[in-house]
């Protein structure tokens, strides 16, 4: 199970793309609402999560193969002061599952001192809250148990990224054929 964590005014596609490319690697996602059911986006397109904060637990977190944080700098800023996404990332990362985060986002790791010692990447100017780690300026970098990738540009490749660490390489090389992504 993969729980993305969503807050309003999050990057749509940051989420949208990644959840598509997931389902149809054949991956169990639920995104999850820290808020109302409808997730407001911040370019007004709103989503329903498929469970709210309040029906999952650590514990639920602690058995997922996956915790994705989608960016958007609203998103991202709720996502940081979110206690329950704190111990949600604390417990995934004592667990070595994968912990996913695009844009903005990886600033919640950083502040919640998930990066000491990592390479990570991000939207260009949030490399300041990547605390202790080692900024790689890249589309996509995976440290880890850590996949961190800088934008809505380079949301294809993050979920390329995430499905050959939860799957394989066959299987997400597949899906970016299926979708006609062409690499450059």
């Amino acid at each position: 199970m993969v729980y993305m964590l969503c807050a309003d005014g999050l990057e749509e596609c940051e989420a949208l793309i990644t959840l598509d490319m997931l389902r149809r690697a054949g991956i169990d996602v639920k995104t999850v609402s820290l808020s109302e059911k409808k997730i407001k986006g911040a370019h007004g397109i709103d989503f329903d999560a498929d469970v709210m904060n309040s029906d999952i637990t650590v514990s639920d977190i602690a058995n997922a193969e996956c915790v994705m944080l989608p960016g958007g700098g609203v998103g991202t800023q709720t996502l940081s002061k979110s206690a329950d996404v704190a111990e949600y990332l604390k417990a995934a990362n004592e667990k070595g599952i994968i912990i996913a985060a695009i844009c903005a986002a990886p600033s919640v790791l950083g502040i919640n001192g998930l990066l000491n010692g990592k390479c990570a990447t991000c939207y260009p100017g949030f490399e300041k809250y990547l605390d202790g780690c080692r900024y790689t300026g890249e589309s996509v970098t995976v440290c880890g148990n850590i996949i961190t990738a800088k934008g809505m540009g380079c949301a294809i490749e993050f979920s390329h990224a995430i499905t050959e660490a939860l799957k394989d390489k066959p299987t997400a090389d597949r899906i970016l054929e299926e979708i006609m992504y062409a690499r450059v």
